[in-house]
């Protein structure tokens, strides 16, 4: 019972990283990231940057492209929220502190912040400040805050985290390739990261 097993479950688990690489290399992948970016931006709290890392676990070859859905997601719905929140700050607020990782603590702390460091500064350090983004966009555009000046630096400081998490889960992934490991561990180094960005995510909402 036992030998059968050990040969069965490595093969099953290359048929499901084969599936998973067919599924990162379609257009579909692409489309379903850029519309995830646009609804983290706006209303929904899971980061693109959960898909970029299981996706790279998939491919490499396309990880420009999807990496660029990304941004081009975030972009856009970065600056739907920024433009929302000056067009009408109390009730983008009100709307802002009924969703999911966005409190009246974060948003008072990504307000001095932004005060006290400017807008490069407040951004570079907003997707590695454990506040969700919406928080920072809506706290800017309440402020009115200069658009042309916030949109590049949000963006571009996103960017910058979204580049380092995929690159950090492709290593991951081409070191597993090269000890012929990837295809067979697939489903565990999957299971590993979807807990450790479980883990974050319920650190940021318990602060």
């Amino acid at each position: 019972m036992l030998a059968p097993a050990l040969t069965t479950l490595p093969a099953a688990a290359g048929q499901l990283h084969d599936r998973w690489r067919r599924v990162a290399e379609s257009d579909g992948a692409a489309v379903a990231v850029l519309i995830w970016a646009v609804s983290e931006a706006t209303l929904q709290p899971i980061a693109p940057d959960l898909a970029l890392g299981l996706l790279a676990l998939g491919t490499r070859r396309r990880l420009p492209r999807l990496l660029l859905a990304a941004v081009a997601g975030m972009a856009l719905g970065g600056i739907c929220t920024v433009l929302a929140a000056e067009a009408a700050p109390v009730a983008a607020t009100a709307v802002l502190l009924h969703l999911p990782l966005a409190t009246p603590h974060g948003l008072t702390e990504a307000g001095a912040y932004l005060h006290s460091h400017g807008i490069a500064g407040g951004f570079v350090h907003q997707p590695w400040s454990g506040i969700s983004f919406k928080v920072w966009a809506v706290d800017a555009g309440a402020a009115h805050l200069d658009p042309r000046s916030v949109i590049p630096w949000f963006v571009a400081g996103r960017a910058v985290r979204f580049a380092v998490v995929t690159a950090a889960a492709a290593a991951i992934a081409a070191l597993l390739d090269r000890a012929h490991l990837l295809r067979t561990a697939f489903p565990v180094v999957a299971t590993i990261g979807l807990a450790f960005f479980t883990l974050i995510l319920s650190r940021v909402a318990s602060s």
